[in-house]
């Protein structure tokens, strides 16, 4: 059973890089921590040994430091703008120190982090978000543009199953789309290729533990019309596998594709997304 207990998670964490849509990022996930009662934690990786090369004329990595630090104060007063309540600190760290990044991502309820403008490039979330999301274990949520805070109340959430993910993700997918709905009082919209009966069996259970949230489903022909059946959702929930699948369906391909193809956030859910 998924359970993000805010008693231990305490703080939605956001990877923050100039070139990776940050303020949508950052605005997104201040509203959510406002509504959750959560703290803010922003977080801006150095890579210390590009900016020695870089910058010759520095200790290593100073200079580098220095103008992250600046950047994520402007980050902090514009979270503190948006959610003036909200608790937001904010964290430097070197690129090279991955188990304090994947430590970062284990602490966070889930990550949120911004889409890339750069094409093309495999770290769509930026330098900052493809760290958290490569070395942690938690839900990243990618924030493509400055987001629809006005679908909140309404819209669905959208639960987009492409290609064969295998159980683990499958079941951390809808238990955390189930759950979102349930906090937002949304309802889901599930979006498919057709029947799948493993993953039947998984939606009915979680669907019996929520009995009072409305449920909506879509078929489309193929792969490439998921994203065009989403609709006016506030939030899509989608796999990505690493190795998973049996298929042979590219989920990272997908991935990419989402950030370019939708407007609203999406989650990104795999089989050691830590939520249990």
């Amino acid at each position: 059973m998924i359970s993000r207990d805010s008693s231990t998670t305490t703080a939605i964490v956001v990877g923050v890089d100039p070139d990776a849509n940050p303020w949508g990022a950052v605005r997104w996930a201040a509203t959510e921590a406002a509504d959750r009662g959560l703290r803010l934690r922003l977080v801006h990786l150095v890579d210390t040994v590009r900016a020695a090369d870089d910058l010759a004329d520095f200790p290593s990595g100073q200079a580098a430091f220095h103008a992250g630090g600046r950047f994520l104060e402007s980050a902090q007063a514009h979270a503190a703008f948006v959610a003036p309540g909200v608790e937001v600190s904010w964290e430097l760290l070197r690129a090279d120190d991955t188990v304090a990044i994947g430590q970062v991502a284990a602490d966070a309820y889930f990550v949120v982090t911004g889409t890339a403008d750069a094409e093309p490039r495999p770290d769509v979330f930026g330098a900052t978000g493809y760290a958290l999301f490569r070395h942690g274990r938690c839900v990243v949520v990618a924030v493509p543009g400055l987001p629809h805070l006005d679908r909140r109340t309404s819209s669905p959430i959208a639960l987009v199953f492409a290609g064969a993910h295998g159980t683990a993700t499958t079941e951390n997918m809808i238990g955390f789309a189930f759950e979102e709905a349930d906090v937002r009082g949304a309802p889901i919209l599930a979006v498919s290729t057709g029947p799948d009966p493993g993953r039947a069996e998984i939606f009915q259970r979680w669907r019996a533990k929520f009995p009072d949230l409305p449920v909506l489903s879509r078929s489309v022909k193929d792969a490439a019309h998921l994203l065009d059946a989403i609709g006016d959702a506030q939030l899509v929930v989608i796999g990505c596998h690493d190795g998973e699948g049996n298929d042979g369906f590219d989920s990272q391909s997908f991935v990419r594709r989402a950030a370019g193809a939708i407007d609203a956030p999406f989650a990104v859910v795999r089989s050691c997304s830590d939520l249990t």
